[in-house]
C-alpha cells in the first residue's frame, strides 16, 4: 500500500513549511496513520518531475550521477524511511538517455538502439547501486512505464518480444553479474487487453512468459494491475491464474480516479469502501 515519490511531489514537500511536511509524512508513513509501506520512484526524469534529465549524457557514462535526484528526492525518501523502516520501493523508467535512442530524445516515444542494449543495462545497474550507497533498496523495476505509450513526454516504446529481450539477455545477467536480487516486472501498462492477446498469441507479455517462469528470472505484474480507467474482467484474472505459476501479489494504480468514473454520484468514502470491496474479491480468486 503505497504512492509515488516523483520530483514535483518531493520538491513540493521540500520546500512547504517544516511543520506541515512532517505532518504530511507522517500522515502517509507512520504506522498508526496511513502506513504507507512501498513507493514508486522514476528512474531518471518522469512527466511529474521539475525538469527533463538522464544520469548520464556519455556513450561510456563517465559522467553518470544521480545528482538530480539528490536535490528533493532522495532526502524526501530518507524523511520516509525514518517513519516506515519497512519501506519498499519499485523503480521504473521513463525514458533511456536520448543518446541510446533512435528519435535522439528522451521525449515523444522512440525506441532503444539495439548497440545500446547492454549499456542500457549497466545503466540501470549503476541506478540501483547509487541509490543502495544511500541505503535505499530498489525492491522492484520495471523494464518501461507504459512501453506501448508515445507520449510527449519521456517515453520509450518497446514491444513484448523486445521487453524480454532486454530483461532477459541484458538486465537480468547484469544483476545476476553485480549480486543485486532486485525482482523484475514486464508489461508495466494498462491490462485489460492481455487476454484478447493471449488468444492470438501475438502481442503477449505473458505469453512470452512461460519459458522463463520456471527459472525465476520474471515476477510478472502478477503485481495484477487496476489502471487507469480499465477494470479488468473477473474472468481475466482466472485466465492468468490458470496460464502461469503467479505469486499472488496485487497492485493497483490510480483507483480513486477509475472508480469514480462509475460511481459519479456518489462520495469519495463510498468509493474507497467499494473498490476496496473490488480488491478483496481479486484476492479471493488468487488464493483459491
Amino acid at each position: 500500500f503505497g504512492g509515488a515519490l516523483t520530483g514535483s511531489s518531493c520538491y513540493n514537500l521540500s520546500i512547504c513549511n517544516e511543520q506541515i511536511s512532517n505532518q504530511i509524512l507522517n500522515e502517509y508513513f507512520l504506522e498508526s496513520n496511513m502506513n504507507y509501506n512501498f513507493c514508486r520512484l522514476s528512474i531518471a526524469s518522469s512527466d511529474f518531475s521539475l525538469n527533463s534529465y538522464s544520469y548520464s549524457n556519455k556513450t561510456d557514462l563517465s559522467d553518470f550521477s544521480i545528482s538530480e535526484d539528490m536535490k528533493y528526492v532522495v532526502p524526501i525518501i530518507k524523511m520516509a524511511q525514518k517513519r516506515n523502516k519497512s519501506l519498499k520501493f519499485l523503480a521504473s523508467p521513463w525514458s533511456p538517455p536520448a543518446f541510446m535512442k533512435n528519435n535522439k530524445s528522451l521525449l515523444n516515444g522512440g525506441t532503444l538502439l539495439p548497440d545500446f542494449k547492454k549499456l542500457y543495462a549497466i545503466y540501470l545497474v549503476k541506478f540501483i547501486e547509487a541509490y543502495q550507497k544511500e541505503n535505499i533498496n530498489i525492491d522492484y523495476m520495471t523494464i518501461q512505464n507504459e512501453p506501448n505509450a508515445v507520449q510527449t513526454w519521456e517515453s520509450c516504446i518497446y514491444n513484448p518480444k523486445q521487453e524480454m529481450d532486454l530483461l532477459v539477455n541484458y538486465i537480468y545477467p547484469e544483476l545476476k553479474k553485480h549480486n543485486i536480487n532486485t525482482k523484475l516486472l514486464i508489461w508495466d501498462h494498462n491490462k485489460d487487453k492481455i487476454l484478447d492477446n493471449i488468444k492470438f498469441q501475438k502481442n503477449c507479455p505473458v505469453e512470452l512468459l512461460k519459458d522463463f517462469m520456471t527459472q525465476k528470472i520474471i515476477y510478472p505484474n502478477d503485481i495484477i494491475s487496476l489502471y487507469k480507467d480499465n477494470i479488468i474482467d473477473i474472468e481475466y484474472i482466472k485466465n492468468l491464474k490458470e496460464y502461469s505459476n503467479f505469486s499472488n501479489e496485487i497492485s493497483a494504480s490510480e483507483l480513486i480516479s477509475l472508480y469514480d468514473n462509475y460511481n459519479k454520484n456518489k462520495s469519495e468514502e463510498n468509493n474507497l469502501i467499494n473498490y476496496t470491496r473490488y480488491l478483496d474479491l481479486y484476492k479471493e480468486i488468487l488464493l483459491n
